[in-house]
């Protein structure tokens, strides 16, 4: 916890794979437990997504993207399904704005 999330993309980036593609949202209590970051629909929390989707593209990430959603944050009522489908549409706009390139249909729920 509690790490620099930018450098860690800019380093770990020429080297991955796949990425899970994560966002959070600060809730309460200690931030250094997993609990204090609960997940939110990609681009509503605290992580600068269309950057760390530059930083894969320059780095020619060609690899696996997930989204994940754990532990989600109260607000969303527990509604995975609804945090899911917005985050989908989330990153693909994004992905359009990084690339260029229209994603439609690129993204399937599993």
């Amino acid at each position: 916890m509690l790490e620099d999330v930018d450098r860690a993309i800019e380093v770990l980036a020429p080297c991955a794979e796949a990425v899970h593609l994560k966002d959070v949202q600060a809730h309460r209590g200690d931030p250094k437990t997993f609990a204090f970051w609960p997940s939110v629909p990609v681009g509503r929390g605290l992580v600068d997504i269309p950057r760390t989707l530059r930083v894969l593209r320059d780095a020619r990430f060609d690899g696996l993207l997930a989204i994940e959603i754990d532990d989600l944050h109260p607000m969303f009522d527990a509604d995975e399904d609804a945090a899911l489908t917005e985050s989908i549409a989330s990153t693909r706009h994004v992905l359009a704005t990084v690339t260029g390139e229209d994603p439609a249909g690129t993204a399937t729920r599993s």
